[in-house]
């Protein structure tokens, strides 16, 4: 009979067949003939096969990548990369919070919780409606436009606030008061514009006016010395429609000649 498969092919016994030396990788027994378990590998089946493997080589161990959910590499002694998980390291992770870094390199559960906005085991699932938040444990607010319809992150209202209200999450009231000071002055302002370039348009049609008015009335006229009587002008007196000339530069002013022709007739 032949030998099994004894330790670097050296022969067996010749009389009972057993290996002296033990057996090649990947066999076991007293005649090396029978392959190792599923798990073990190597020289007589000693060596355990890492048990992230599903199946490894009963000759060297390696996995061929062949690995349990969550690990990776030939021998699949390396866990998945930040942010995949799974069988294969092919999925990733869901919107775990900052302070966990990662998912569960195996099943992707967020240990430590969810960012903002996002929950369920493995923080894949956005809030539901009416809901933001850590957790997702805040209310949005029911003063938004379409009440209770806000952001799964922020809680700000998706489409604005109602009439009255203000803010992100629309829970500030408005100040009546402030709106309606603003509104006067704004009014205010207009008004006082407006009266100045009409005052300003007013002012500029009157001296228009005044400027056209003089224009029309010609040259003006100013009093000639030469039409004023001098102290030695001549007048002139009628008596019996006869013209009596009177120099004023004679001394015997005070006594009037009067014709005889004066008609003393009553």
């Amino acid at each position: 009979m032949a030998c099994g498969y004894c330790k670097r092919s050296e022969e067996c016994n010749q009389i009972n067949g057993t290996c002296l030396n033990g057996c090649s990788r990947g066999y076991k027994g007293k005649y090396c003939n029978t392959t190792c378990h599923d798990g073990y590998f190597g020289e007589n089946c000693v060596y355990k096969c890492n048990d992230t493997c599903k199946e490894c080589n009963r000759m060297n161990g390696s996995c061929g990548n062949i690995c349990h959910p969550g690990f990776k590499g030939e021998f699949c002694h390396e866990v998945c990369d930040l942010n995949w998980y799974g069988e294969g390291c092919n999925k990733s992770c869901g919107e775990c919070t900052v302070d966990s870094g990662s998912c569960h390199h195996i099943n992707g559960s967020c240990v430590n919780g969810c960012d903002a906005g996002y929950h369920g085991n493995k923080c894949d699932k956005i809030c539901e409606f009416g809901f933001y938040g850590p957790n997702c444990k805040s209310a949005c607010s029911p003063f938004c436009k379409v009440s209770r319809d806000c952001h799964h992150v922020t809680g700000t209202c998706n489409y604005g606030c109602k009439a009255g209200v203000q803010g992100n999450d629309c829970l500030l009231v408005q100040d009546s008061e402030n709106v309606s000071q603003i509104k006067f002055y704004g009014i205010l302002s207009t008004l006082c514009a407006t009266l100045l370039i009409i005052g300003i348009y007013a002012l500029y049609k009157i001296k228009k006016r005044m400027i056209l008015s003089r224009t029309s009335t010609g040259t003006s006229y100013s009093v000639d010395d030469s039409v004023i009587p001098q102290t030695d002008s001549v007048a002139l007196i009628k008596k019996d429609d006869q013209p009596i000339e009177l120099n004023h530069n004679n001394q015997n002013t005070s006594k009037l000649d009067i014709s005889t022709n004066y008609d003393t007739k009553l």
